[in-house]
């Protein structure tokens, strides 16, 4: 279900890519829509997902000790770090390729765990020589018998460069879970709040994943609905999206079925373009029927990334936590 909402978001993105469009300026844009301004944001947006704080915290991912023998068909109730791993500091052992507790490291935290980051090989993989920092696993779900309640905090050079708080609501059927807080970059702070839902009965398997980001250093904001329904032979989505440049909003709709789709984008409520077709041959233009200028397709394409760009930041924030965190009916 999120790979045929993926494949859809993909395809525009390589469309907008390869399709031809006229590189001159074409006639006065009565949107007022400031292409090239776009861009920048996009770029400063990029250089935030692609930081190496969130590169490093990936270095953790598949490599943590918490593989529970008493795994039932659902996550762990919270809380989910038991008080014999709990002030532990753990670091990272080449010949086993996994952390293993080191009881010389003190500074762990007293209701969670601490993982020593490290700078990473070509393949991800930690290098003992590099150390960056280090990321604490903190349980705050204490207080829920049934809730799952993480915050990861990784910090480098003495300063906060990634905080959220994690939330998992699970019961036979459907699932929950919610990411909430910041991270830094050279380029910026990007502040995100990102919900993923789904349920799966009677055949019918469905999912929703809401997210707002925003770059303080730039007057960028994007939110934005993804919905996905898997039901017998049909694969059915929808994206919504409308992304904040300063006094431009642009929204981006969408439809897909079986792969095909269907959508329009806007830019301040006037018609900027439309797209409709194949997965393998959509056809872009203006409302008009005429060309895209470059900078609008290159803007309208990197707003379709975005979506892309969530799905992998999604991924990113669960990579420490997804194995204390079962959510199979949804991801």
């Amino acid at each position: 279900m999120w790979t045929t909402i993926r494949n859809g978001v993909t395809a525009l993105a390589v469309a907008l890519a390869l399709t031809g469009c006229d590189t001159g300026t074409g006639p006065a844009d009565p949107t007022g829509f400031d292409a090239e301004g776009a861009l920048e944001d996009y770029e400063v947006l990029a250089s935030v997902l692609e930081s190496s704080e969130l590169a490093a915290l990936g270095g953790l991912s598949g490599r943590t000790p918490f593989v529970s023998p008493a795994r039932t068909d659902g996550p762990h109730a919270g809380p989910v770090i038991s008080g014999f791993r709990r002030g532990t500091t753990f670091v990272y052992d080449p010949t086993s390729g996994e952390y293993r507790p080191d009881p010389d490291r003190s500074g762990a935290p007293s209701n969670g765990v601490r993982f020593i980051l490290y700078e990473q090989a070509a393949d991800g993989t930690p290098q003992l020589g590099g150390e960056v920092g280090y990321a604490d696993l903190l349980d705050e779900g204490d207080g829920s018998a049934e809730d799952v309640a993480l915050r990861v905090r990784v910090v480098r050079e003495e300063e906060a460069v990634l905080d959220y708080l994690t939330t998992v609501d699970w019961a036979p059927g459907r699932a929950a879970i919610t990411a909430e807080g910041f991270v830094q970059g050279d380029r910026g702070r990007l502040d995100f709040d990102v919900k993923l839902r789904g349920s799966d009965g009677n055949g019918l398997r469905e999912s929703e994943l809401l997210f707002d980001l925003a770059v303080d250093s730039r007057s960028l904001s994007v939110t934005g609905r993804v919905q996905g329904t898997d039901e017998g032979d049909d694969d059915m989505g929808e994206v919504e999206l409308e992304i904040l440049h300063g006094s431009n909003v642009l929204g981006v709709t969408t439809s897909g079925e079986n792969g095909v789709l269907d959508g329009s984008v806007a830019v301040n409520g006037e018609p900027f373009a439309v797209f409709q077709g194949p997965e393998g041959d959509l056809d872009i233009t203006a409302p008009d029927g005429s060309a895209l200028t470059w900078a609008e397709r290159l803007a309208l394409q990197r707003a379709v990334d975005v979506v892309e760009d969530v799905f992998d930041l999604v991924e990113d924030l669960l990579d420490p936590v997804d194995e204390i965190v079962l959510l199979g009916i949804i991801l």
